[in-house]
């Protein structure tokens, strides 16, 4: 239904997301996070984009945001930068830069990392130019995380290609 009947799904957009997310973090059972993830990841790239990042930003800028809660709407925003057209992600990357970066200072490993990889699909996606505002207030430390990653995927996309 994710994919082939989105346009259904147009209208309650913020609902179906804070659906999916309720059903993953109150869910005992690993199997349900895992298809949670998957699910989120493929509305990011089929339901309406303003919406999206609407209800990310709202739930990352939260005080006291889950843990859990926090790292499947990360994922969703990295599968959102790996899979949309550049010309539609800089029209957000203002949006949801921040959230990465301040999410990037969460005291959970967890949401750190995944904030990397965010981050990371951000930079491979629009270039370290145009994402340079807003990791230039990163830690040296922390830029140096977000540049060694980019260097991995760079090169393993072009091993890849050969």
């Amino acid at each position: 239904m994710c994919t082939s009947q989105a346009s259904r799904l147009f209208d309650s957009t913020e609902m179906a997301i804070c659906k999916v997310l309720d059903a993953a973090v109150d869910s005992k059972e690993g199997t349900m996070n895992v298809t949670a993830d998957d699910c989120l990841k493929t509305l990011a790239t089929h339901l309406p984009l303003a919406k999206v990042v609407m209800i990310s930003k709202l739930i990352l800028n939260q005080e006291k945001v889950q843990e859990a809660r926090a790292c499947l709407v990360l994922k969703m925003m990295t599968r959102l930068f790996e899979g949309l057209p550049t010309d539609e992600l800089n029209a957000v990357v203002d949006d949801l830069a921040p959230c990465a970066i301040n999410a990037y200072d969460s005291p959970a490993s967890s949401v750190r990392k995944t904030a990397v990889y965010c981050l990371v699909a951000m930079v491979n996606k629009l270039g370290m130019k145009t994402m340079e505002p807003y990791l230039k207030n990163l830690t040296s430390g922390k830029l140096n995380l977000v540049q060694v990653y980019v260097q991995r995927t760079m090169a393993s996309s072009s091993h890849s290609q050969f």
